[in-house]
């Protein structure tokens, strides 16, 4: 430390880090402004490497966890159908959420979109008080062309 720090010791009223001979700076100390680093690299730390005879594991591992997940969703969301489901592009023209429950009801879509509604409950805990006081379940995603405008049909249903 290149500098002229040292502590004016007990009996000044501020805190017994080393300051600078011309004023109350303090400096030299990883609290400061500008200070030392707290734990500095050092010379002799060896950088770990993965095995790569345990290739084929962790790869394996993704797979599993992969499948897993899959089960995970499908527990979770209700289809009648295989997935995903493409629509043409007439759908963003429906006006009413009435014709778009219709649509899901002929896709098999509507089973999940009845889990996601009946799945609505009060969270347990402090976060009611924070504004986050009903968990809801995750609904079925779907997506729309870029160039689209606004979708009339269903965009904030009553089962939703």
């Amino acid at each position: 430390m290149n500098t002229s720090a040292q502590s004016w010791g007990p009996g000044h009223g501020v805190s017994r880090v080393p300051r600078l001979k011309n004023g109350r700076k303090a400096a030299g100390i990883p609290m400061a402004v500008g200070g030392r680093r707290s734990h500095a690299p050092q010379p002799d730390a060896t950088r770990r490497r993965r095995s790569t005879s345990r290739r084929g594991e962790r790869l394996s591992f993704g797979y599993r966890r992969y499948n897993l997940h899959r089960a995970r969703l499908g527990q979770r969301h209700k289809f009648s159908r295989e997935l995903p489901v493409v629509a043409q592009t007439e759908i963003e023209t429906l006006n009413k959420t009435s014709d778009v429950k219709k649509f899901l009801i002929a896709a098999g879509l509507w089973d999940d979109v009845e889990r996601a509604k009946l799945g609505r409950n009060i969270r347990a805990g402090k976060g009611k008080m924070r504004g986050r006081k009903l968990q809801e379940q995750k609904k079925p995603a779907h997506r729309r062309s870029f160039r689209s405008g606004p979708w009339k049909g269903g965009q904030k249903p009553a089962w939703c």
